[in-house]
């Protein structure tokens, strides 16, 4: 009886030691398996880096710049549109199994005719950064931004009216395990020609009355007055102008700067635009092409005690933008 005792005694540790063995090597498959996850960097893009509408050359080659703080400059003839910068969402869904620091590095992959990508300006959790730096932070779940400015180089080979989209590629470096990200990034540029504002004739009233009146010329040449004015002799002509530019893009007409001269007053110009009814400016019309024809007019206001037998010339600006 003592004996069988110590015998069942005598296996009761070699029992207890294989389930802590057992529970040991668990845990060691456990561990294995998180070092070998991945270190998952994704990068999403926001905005798109926009340049907004430059002139197409008619020779060699011009530049345009957009900075992360929407600086435009650039050797080329801005036209119109907003200049703004591209937004990335860079971010880390690999936890701990991402380590080190993080290198980001742009390359234009082309995308659009004539138009080359470079000098990017890149600013990247807050502070500014230069391309192709390394040991950055590396971003978290929760993302970190990165702004994207460049110059584009562009040429005669550029196509106007449609925006142009110029490609580059963005590429995340971890140094930990040398995961990589890459993803295309979009700028947008639009190319047109510019406009023009050729004066074909001047408003002509003729000779009037001297007296306290407004005197209106109408954008079919006929003159009216108020009051005691009159119309008495000479030629009348509304303003011609030629306005010329782009075959797609419509162009806004505006008035301003009124100057008298030795008392009449101009006020309340009217354009009538490629045979149109007249209207008041600002006003927007279809694109112009090879030339499309202005006719102005506009009123006078006269105190009555102008110089008889004197030639007066007020005046105005007409200003064409792209809208």
């Amino acid at each position: 009886m003592p004996h069988s005792a110590r015998s069942s005694g005598a296996k009761q540790p070699f029992r207890g030691w294989g389930r802590i063995a057992l529970m040991a090597g668990l845990l060691c498959l456990t561990f294995t398996g998180n070092a070998w996850a991945p270190c998952n960097l994704t990068n999403t893009a926001g905005g798109t880096l926009t340049f907004g509408t430059w002139v197409k050359p008619t020779s060699g080659s011009n530049t345009a710049d957009v900075t992360t703080a929407d600086v435009r400059s650039g050797t080329g003839t801005f036209l119109t549109g907003t200049p703004v910068h591209g937004t990335f969402t860079m971010t880390n869904n690999g936890g701990g199994n991402c380590s080190g620091t993080l290198t980001i590095t742009l390359t234009d992959t082309g995308g659009a005719t004539g138009v080359t990508l470079s000098n990017f300006h890149l600013n990247y959790n807050g502070s500014a950064i230069t391309n192709g730096q390394s040991g950055l932070v590396l971003p978290g779940t929760g993302g970190k931004t990165l702004l994207v400015g460049a110059t584009a180089t562009f040429t005669t080979a550029v196509t106007t009216g449609a925006a142009q989209t110029p490609t580059f590629n963005v590429n995340m470096l971890e140094s930990g395990h040398s995961a990589t990200n890459n993803t295309t990034g979009n700028s947008s540029i639009t190319f047109d020609v510019p406009i023009t504002i050729t004066k074909v004739s001047d408003i002509n009233f003729g000779t009037c009355k001297t007296a306290s009146s407004v005197y209106t010329m109408s954008t079919a040449g006929s003159i009216s007055a108020t009051g005691s004015g009159a119309y008495i002799s000479g030629t009348t002509s509304a303003g011609n102008l030629t306005i010329g530019g782009s075959t797609t893009s419509t162009v806004t007409l505006s008035v301003g700067n009124y100057q008298a001269n030795g008392g009449p007053t101009p006020s309340n110009a009217k354009g009538a635009y490629n045979g149109g009814a007249a209207a008041s400016f600002p006003m927007t019309v279809a694109a112009p092409g090879a030339g499309k024809t202005l006719l102005l007019g506009v009123d006078l206001t006269t105190t009555g005690s102008e110089a008889t037998g004197t030639t007066f010339s007020p005046s105005f600006d007409v200003t064409a933008v792209y809208p």
